[in-house]
């Protein structure tokens, strides 16, 4: 990944210094200045806004383990909310039997 980012981060570098030269004139003419440095500024806005996105495989790793927590707590849920039925289960026969006596 890093000689990934190294490279485009050296492609980017030299594609800039070629924009830039190319901004005085293409195929003889003038450029509109303006048009160029909206088009400049767009792009580096583009170009920060896409360094910042998280990867994929960052995102699925983090959902996946969402997952597991959530399946646990649900598990656990489930086996305190038996164990609360039983024990109401427990208390109302032991009621029935001191309310028979």
């Amino acid at each position: 990944m890093a000689t990934k980012v190294t490279n485009l981060a050296l492609y980017e570098k030299g594609s800039s210094k070629t924009t830039v030269k190319s901004t005085n004139t293409a195929n003889g003419q003038f450029l509109n200045r303006k048009a160029m440095r909206s088009t400049l500024i767009a792009t580096l806005s583009l170009r920060a806004k896409m360094q910042n996105l998280p990867e994929l495989g960052d995102l699925h790793q983090a959902i996946g383990s969402l997952r597991v927590e959530t399946k646990t707590a649900n598990q656990t849920t489930i086996r305190d909310t038996r164990t609360i039925r039983v024990d109401i289960q427990q208390n109302t026969v032991e009621f029935k039997a001191a309310s028979a006596n």
